[in-house]
């Protein structure tokens, strides 16, 4: 095979290109693998469960084609089939806790499948292992500037394990921790010197030369393509200290947000999140943004005020009718979990309050869906969403039947359906091992091992022991 090398090097303005022989060409191999995303990891949880008979879709099986997955995830339809909706995990863990209090160890155990102080959460364990070279393992995000009710993450820190500490729930401040070392677009673009230009020119050059490389090295024999993979890798690293040395896992897409645009929202008492329609979207643009500049790979957004939200944008402004006839919405979830009191009726409206938190997880499905990744695919197909609540049936604690939707990460599982595993009851630990095993790990366990010797505030006397922690990954 004849090559013509000089009209190559002048075509392809070969005069900064060093070229050993016949190996000066970008290798597609190469290239895919720089261009190839890394696994990412979206956390969601709220507290105080779901209507279980509301929330869940009707059948196991195929979501429907026509109509609602459930009246609660009807916000989700436009994502039918990025998701699958699980159903019939139980958390046993909070059985092996000795409080009568059902909060407090639902809280403790629900992300953790551990005791109290014994086990990270998930998001921190997965933020450990996908962190490549992105400044932050993992981060928390509130999506309410006002207080928090529940705990539900723990990190390892010095080998002690502690609750989480979140970014500010203010959208404003919580951009200006997070994106420190991203360029902000409404600065002014600076002057640049003689050296950052030529550095610039020398960077468009290297970019200029893919395609043709690429086509190039296609025509060459195998042996020489293997001999050129140092020397590109040379020229990926030249083009990376070209511009400045950023993360090589940065999208496109990556912007520092507009802090001007976003709201300023401090936290007030008390702390009822009468504005978390709009620091919600604002936080949830955050997050997409953190993982599309590599900040991190992993983030949890939780719903922080559990105890009594209002909704009142949901109630025409007023912040009294979402638990109207009750104390609080804590209360309303204790006492009507049913259709039995009120107009309308305490089911309606707590089912109103638990739709917004799926309107939320729709939102954020949206925007990676339209958020481009290192591949030019959508950045949802990198990234695996996981929703959960600590209860299943919160009016009497219940741990068992859990709320669960997983989305995104391409065909890594099968999408487009209510997976009813009712009669095998998983535990969270399963399924956080599944999780772990979606995103390249090999675990058959998390948190917890062996079986549940004795089981505290057991109402429904469900778990009698020995009652195993572990029944083995879901199978998806």
């Amino acid at each position: 095979m004849t090559i013509d090398r000089r009209r190559f090097l002048v075509g392809a303005g070969g005069a900064v290109l060093t070229l050993p022989l016949l190996e000066a060409l970008w290798p597609g191999r190469a290239l895919a693998q720089m261009r190839t995303p890394p696994r990412r990891f979206i956390l969601v949880t709220h507290g105080q469960g779901a209507p279980f008979d509301r929330w869940r879709p009707a059948a196991a099986g195929a979501l429907p084609a026509a109509g609602s997955i459930s009246p609660i995830l009807a916000p989700l339809d436009r994502h039918k089939d990025k998701l699958v909706v699980i159903s019939g995990v139980d958390n046993v863990t909070r059985h092996a806790i000795d409080d009568g209090d059902g909060h407090r160890p639902a809280n403790a155990s629900i992300l953790t499948a551990s005791q109290p102080n014994t086990g990270p959460s998930l998001d921190f364990v997965v933020g450990e292992r996908l962190r490549g070279t992105s400044e932050r393992a993992n981060i928390l995000v509130h999506a309410s500037p006002d207080g928090s009710s529940a705990t539900f993450h723990f990190s390892r820190v010095a080998g002690a394990i502690q609750a989480t500490q979140a970014v500010s729930g203010n959208p404003r401040r919580a951009a200006e921790v997070l994106f420190t070392n991203v360029a902000d677009p409404m600065m002014p673009m600076p002057t640049l010197s003689r050296r950052d230009r030529l550095r610039a020119q020398r960077a468009g050059i290297l970019s200029a030369v893919r395609g043709e490389l690429s086509t190039l090295r296609g025509r060459l024999p195998a042996e020489d393509r293997e001999r050129l993979d140092a020397h590109v890798a040379h020229l990926q690293t030249l083009e990376a200290r070209s511009t400045g040395g950023g993360s090589m896992s940065a999208t496109s897409s990556c912007t520092r947000p507009n802090l001007a645009a976003l709201p300023s929202l401090e936290s007030q008492w008390p702390g009822e999140g009468d504005r978390d329609n709009l620091s919600t979207p604002a936080q949830i643009e955050n997050v997409v943004r953190a993982l599309a500049c590599d900040v991190t790979r992993v983030a949890a957004l939780h719903f922080n005020v559990a105890h009594d939200p209002r909704f009142p944008w949901l109630f025409g402004g007023d912040r009294t009718r979402a638990s109207a006839g009750f104390n609080d919405w804590h209360d309303m979830v204790h006492m009507g979990w049913s259709n039995a009191n009120g107009a309308p009726s305490p089911l309606d409206r707590l089912s109103m309050g638990q739709r917004f938190y799926a309107e939320s997880v729709a939102t954020l499905l949206d925007r990676l869906s339209s958020t481009m990744d290192l591949d030019g695919r959508p950045m949802l197909d990198s990234t695996l969403v996981l929703w959960i609540s600590e209860f299943g049936n919160a009016g009497s604690h219940q741990v068992t039947r859990l709320p669960v939707v997983m989305a995104g990460l391409g065909s890594a599982f099968a999408k487009g359906r209510h997976l009813d595993l009712t009669a095998t009851r998983p535990t969270t630990g399963d399924l956080y091992a599944t999780v772990l095993r979606l995103l390249g790990g090999t675990d058959m366990t998390f948190g917890m091992t062996g079986m549940l010797s004795t089981a505290h505030a057991d109402w429904a006397g469900q778990f009698r022991t020995p009652y195993p922690f572990h029944r083995g990954p879901i199978a998806l």
